[in-house]
């Protein structure tokens, strides 16, 4: 942040302060630290002002009250502002009029060159000139004739500083919106304030806009600031900071909710406001030779080979190499820096040796002094950057190979980090210490600092490449397990952070503070470039897994241990800071200077500090409750600001006074307060829904598990009913799925067209250990019928008999060709309730459709929610909205034939009544069910449903409240229980949604067509109260760009664990991970390269609408779809997708809401059919249809 400015333009503002008292009081703008005395019109000056400014010539004097000739950068975006003497009980300060963003005007014209605005018509006019002349203007002649006049100039309205620009500027400082990008004159920034600001405050900011503009002065007003209590003061007297007006307040949240979503939708803001991250779900393995099997070794994998379980990105943040070093005494590394403010100090007398190739390490073992020496060579010193040296081991001596040790002294000369690292597997000797010394110009060699490991005991070193991408620091903190899933308390553990403020920040007994990452490629604009983060963890030698928590800012379950270094970091460093920047002016010049505070250590012990309250009892606990993030960032807020004034942060209070203008960090602080109240518009559940705020709408933590590796191999043995492979085999398709977060091994071998009989082998080599596996085994043949299938039980997964290797055999059952004249699915039989019980009945397909009118009102169905299948339990459930349920509403009481939801269970078997339970109650709102359709049969499976019977949640009135997710058990033969209103949740969803699941892999997912939301929640181990069960996450949002969702109505999972979502909106089909990362699957039109898209197939109709999606066990995609007003049964059909997105057949007059697919692909239909059930309940219909038989090969005869 160079002090002195060169590039300057010069512009001829104007000021709408009409509404300011009159008086001698005189009017100030500042633009960076600088002062300039503005100016009162006179009619002379009107006068002048309006020649060659249409745009002036068409408002009153009122609109531009004073004036000012100003040279401002015309290479940086800088906040400026119009401010008024005051006192405040005595104190001198200043008020604020108006704000304003300064992009430069090359700047400006980019953004109107690119979106052909101002010129194109009144049709797309910009918002500041509908806001200045009237929307019922901007279709008349004012319009017109601005128009005709030709381009107008970006001067002409942004050099108008009036309440529009200050609206603009209270929303801009969101760190969703905050650029500071000044490419192309800042042609970035003037995309975000014009397409995504500006059109906000046109469509929804009126009542901002007036608001400001009715106030006046008193939009805003000084208060002093203060700490504990007590008002802060320097050498000047009284500091103060801000109190924004509760109009200006309240009417922020609408107009920011929709800058926001712009921001993530526009294309030309790829890479600034949003990215894309792709996805993967599966490990793909290349499959065994037959003629390496009896070669192979008995054992590959060993105690020092991890992986990760999950290969895909995690809410912004993707690892990348993973290398292990076995447990040695003082592991393996020595990390600590030496600074000028330690005991003994790091001077400048240290420096020059460094520079000058005066110094030299020396490592020393237990048994051996100096038995690695290496020499900093000599280089110079470029200013204001970090400076790295790596020591040359000394050619003469022996154990080269033993350690590194690398410098790295700071770009304030303040600091020097010592980096050393064993890379030896050579020797067991303990590492002693590791020494810095300096050769004399005399000769003499002196030591002038030394350090020694900090772990004490039998530890080994796991290395970890770590890029976080999203705009926001993670603290990250280490847990460890031992082979039983046991967390292990570390022995000897000495923490990494300062002595002062680690008994605050890594206190845990278990869960150890790591680092924290910072975020890389651009920071509010700046590029920073590529930052890889390599966390060296110390691991105990019993640990046989680390599971790595990433905390920050976020909702959902809050973590004090892991999330307070990160919202701390990110309150400071990505709220505050931009602003700071923003008030001096920035430029691309000040990627240096951001990623020297990002990469500092020293920097974020200074801030750690702030956020002491975030941790245990108070804040901590109510921000988990709440879901407040704003809440979070406010706790740290209650402490910066304080601590810029009195230059309490240490080595970042340096920095700012070094590199930015003195009194730049006091002077933000008011400005800085109105950064946290436009971040903490926009944080409510209710509110992130409405907005695409990827950061926040992440979980407060999250976690990455890194384990040991095994090696799982076997054999695959043929029906024992024939001895042999079924004849079709033109493929063998081997899956190993996870029950947790796992990327799932899978490998697929071509078989040769001969009969087969042999087993077959597979292998799996480094697989992640930890956990339980199932091994499913899938035949297909060339036209991709399944022919044959098999699957192991869940066993542990590791190695077996203490080795590293898990042998196991699968035994598949071969399919039975079935006979077929076409590929149309067929109605086979539907629920039906005769003779007081439920039965399938064999018939025709129903041809009730939603239109249909209901021949008893009393009796009438409204909406239908979801359908369910759990295979080996064979039960079906689903859920429904309809007068005449003859249930109690939300709780035991009265019965009611009101409109309510409820949910029923049956069986699949023979007797569907066998199985029957329908839900105690009815419900206001919204229910829904989901089955894991693998779920094991002994009531022991993943089934779980939604309960809305306490009520919407409300951070303030009803904490118990949300959607909660409770477990059903499922037992072959006997009838489930629902229990609402249990004391007991396995979490919840913020508000209802549209389709909902269960991940195999433990997450509960839903979307919601309202918001056009993906909600992701980790299903914790045991149900806890309802008042702190877990929010779900929030992902994506409405747009169409890959990542965006626009009407999304269901969602459905495949067996590799992809998320399929359907679009209404879009007339696709979107692939994510469970991390909310669109995945590229399906297959591209003449391209080799693979989409998460899958769109539509487009019929004659004029509208359609998608109703529901199912996928089966191959990945075929089943679509049910209605078109034009559903009203007859030829409107309504069922389309099938191949696995890889290729249109293959579609299934006509399946008059339908929801469908299901099992494992054999029946589908089953919840029909617009009703009939009067138990108990005199309204219920819809359910009807399975079959698949088609395959065609016969040619020559072959019916069996």
């Amino acid at each position: 942040m160079d002090r002195t400015r060169n590039a300057v333009e010069r512009h001829l503002l104007h000021f709408d302060a009409s509404k300011d008292k009159p008086g001698d009081r005189v009017l100030t703008y500042y633009s960076g630290m600088t002062p300039h005395r503005v100016h009162a019109h006179t009619r002379s000056t009107l006068a002048d002002a309006r020649v060659g400014n249409p745009l002036l010539q068409k408002l009153p004097d009122a609109q531009f009250s004073h004036y000012l000739e100003v040279d401002l950068p015309s290479d940086s975006v800088m906040m400026t502002y119009l401010a008024r003497a005051t006192e405040v009980d005595g104190s001198p300060t200043e008020d604020f009029l108006s704000l304003a963003i300064h992009v430069p005007r090359a700047g400006r014209r980019e953004c109107v060159a690119r979106r052909g605005l101002l010129a194109a018509g009144v049709d797309d006019i910009h918002p500041k000139l509908a806001w200045l002349l009237g929307d019922d203007a901007a279709d008349g002649a004012s319009v017109h004739s601005l128009l005709r006049a030709g381009r107008i100039e970006p001067d002409a309205l942004h050099d108008l500083i009036d309440p529009f620009e200050t609206a603009s500027t209270l929303l801009f400082q969101h760190p969703g919106l905050i650029n500071l990008n000044s490419d192309n004159g800042g042609e970035i920034p003037a995309i975000i304030l014009q397409q995504c600001v500006g059109r906000a405050l046109r469509l929804r900011g009126r009542s901002l806009l007036n608001a400001i503009r009715d106030l006046g002065a008193d939009w805003s007003r000084r208060v002093p600031l203060l700490d504990d209590g007590q008002v802060v003061t320097d050498e000047e007297g009284t500091v103060f900071t801000i109190e924004v007006h509760e109009r200006v307040r309240r009417f922020m949240s609408e107009p920011m909710g929709l800058a926001l979503k712009y921001s993530q939708q526009l294309q030309e803001l790829e890479g600034q406001t949003w990215r894309v991250q792709y996805g993967k779900t599966i490990d793909e393995h290349k499959p065994l030779k037959a003629s390496a099997v009896a070669t192979r070794p008995l054992l590959r994998a060993d105690q020092t080979r991890w992986t990760l379980k999950a290969l895909s990105r995690m809410n912004g943040v993707s690892t990348g190499s993973v290398t292990f070093q076995p447990p040695r005494e003082g592991g393996w590394t020595i990390k600590e820096t030496w600074s000028s403010d330690d005991a003994v100090s790091m001077d400048e007398e240290t420096v020059a040796a460094l520079v000058e190739g005066r110094m030299f390490a020396r490592v020393d073992t237990a048994t051996h002094e100096g038995a690695w020496i290496g020499t900093f060579a000599a280089q110079v010193l470029k200013d204001d950057e970090t400076a790295t040296f790596t020591a040359k081991h000394q050619s003469n001596r022996s154990g080269a190979d033993f350690a590194t040790v690398a410098l790295s002294l700071d770009a304030l000369r303040l600091d020097l980090e010592v980096d050393l690292k064993v890379t030896s597997k050579s020797t067991a000797d303990a590492l002693a210490s590791v020494n810095l010394f300096v050769r004399e110009p005399s000769g003499l060699e002196r030591k002038v600092w030394s350090a020694r490991p900090t772990t004490k005991g039998q530890y080994g070193n796991l290395r970890v490449d770590v890029i976080n991408e999203w705009l926001r620091h993670l603290g990250a903190y280490a847990e460890f397990y031992d082979a039983a899933e046991k967390i292990i308390t570390p022995a000897g553990w000495t923490s990494r952070m300062p002595l002062d403020i680690a008994p605050d920040f890594d206190k845990h007994a278990t869960k150890k503070y790591i680092d924290v990452l910072a975020p890389v490629d651009n920071v509010f604009g700046i590029p920073l470039g590529p930052m890889t983060t390599t966390l060296d963890i110390p691991v105990p030698a019993a640990a046989a897994s680390v599971k790595l928590y990433w905390g920050g800012l976020g909702t959902g379950e809050y973590d004090d241990t892991a999330c307070a270094c990160g919202i701390t970091c990110t309150a400071v460093l990505e709220l505050a800071l931009p602003v700071v920047m923003l008030i001096n002016g920035a430029s691309q010049s000040n990627s240096g200077f951001i990623s020297n505070l990002m990469k500092d250590p020293k920097v974020r012990y200074g801030i750690y500090a702030l956020g002491a309250a975030l941790i245990g009892a108070g804040s901590g606990s109510y921000i988990g409750l709440s879901q407040n993030p704003g809440k979070a960032a406010g706790t740290v807020a209650v402490k910066l600001l304080p601590a810029l004034a009195k230059f309490g942060l240490k080595k970042l209070s340096i920095y700012l006074a070094e590199k930015a203008a003195e009194g730049v960090a006091k002077r933000s602080i008011p400005l800085i307060g109105l950064a946290f109240l436009a971040f903490d518009t926009a944080v409510t559940l209710l509110q992130l829904g409405q907005t695409i705020a990827a950061v926040v709408q992440s979980p407060f933590y999250y976690t990455t598990k890194l384990t040991r590796t095994f090696d799982l191999r076997g054999r695959v043995l043929p029906d024992p009913a024939f001895n042999k492979f079924p004849d079709h085999h033109d493929r063998m398709v081997v899956h190993v799925l996870y029950d947790a977060g796992n990327a799932l091994p899978v490998q697929e071998q071509r078989l040769p067209a001969e009969t087969l009989s042999r087993p077959l082998p597979f292998e799996f080599l480094d697989i992640a250990a930890g956990g339980r596996v199932k091994v499913i085994v899938i035949f297909y043949a060339a036209n991709g019928w399944q022919s044959a299938f098999g699957a192991t039980s869940w066993i542990d997964a590791k190695g077996a008999n203490g080795s590293a290797t898990l042998d196991l055999d699968v035994t598949v059952k071969n399919a039975l060709i079935p006979l077929s004249k076409d590929s149309v699915y067929q109605h086979r039989q539907a629920l039906a309730y005769e003779g007081g019980k439920h039965r399938w009945r064999q018939g025709p397909a129903p041809t009730t459709t939603i239109i249909t009118v209901s021949p008893d009102a009393g009796h009438r169905l409204l909406s239908l929610g979801g359908i369910t299948v759990a295979q080996r339990p064979a039960m079906l459930a689903y859920s429904w909205q309809a007068t005449g349920l003859n249930l109690a509403r939300d709780r035991p009481g009265a019965r009611s034939d009101e409109a309510m939801f409820a949910m029923q269970n049956v069986s699949l078997l023979e007797d569907p009544e066998a199985g029957c339970a329908v839900t105690p109650v009815g419900f206001t709102l919204p229910c829904g069910i989901a089955y894991d359709i693998g779920s094991s049969e002994d009531g022991s499976g993943a089934n779980y449903y939604l309960d809305p019977s306490l009520g919407e949640f409300d951070p303030d009135e009803n904490l118990a409240g949300g959607y909660h997710i409770r477990r059903i058990a499922l037992s072959l033969g006997a009838k489930p229980r629902f229990e609402p209103g249990s004391a007991q949740s396995w979490g919840r969803f913020p508000r209802a949604v549209d389709g909902f699941l269960v991940h195999p892999q433990g997450y509960a997912v839903a979307v919601s067509a309202d918001t056009s939301k993906l909600y992701i929640l980790q299903l914790p181990k045991q149900a806890g109260e309802n008042t702190r069960a877990t929010m779900a996450s929030m992902y994506s949002g409405e747009g169409e760009r890959v990542g965006l969702m626009k009407l999304p109505r269901a969602v459905a999972v495949a067996l590799d664990g992809r998320l399929l979502v359907l679009e209404e909106g879009n007339r696709r089909i979107q692939c994510f991970d469970i991390s909310g990362n669109p995945v590229p699957y399906f297959k591209q039109a003449g391209s080799s390269e693979k989409s998460a898209i899958l769109s539509l197939r487009a019929t004659s109709a004029q509208s359609t609408r998608y109703l529901d999606l199912s996928v089966e066990a191959k990945g075929y995609v089943f679509v049910l779809a209605c078109d034009e007003n559903g009203s007859i049964p030829e409107h309504y059909r069922v389309d099938i997708y191949e696995p890889d997105g290729s249109f293959l057949v579609s299934t006509p007059r399946v008059t339908a809401a929801r469908i299901a697919v099992d494992l054999a692909r029946s589908l089953y239909t919840l029909n617009w059919e009703t009939w009067i059930g138990a108990e005199g309940r309204t219920e819809p219909s359910v009807s399975m249809w079959l698949p088609p038989p395959p065609k016969m090969r040619a020559g072959k005869g019916k069996k």
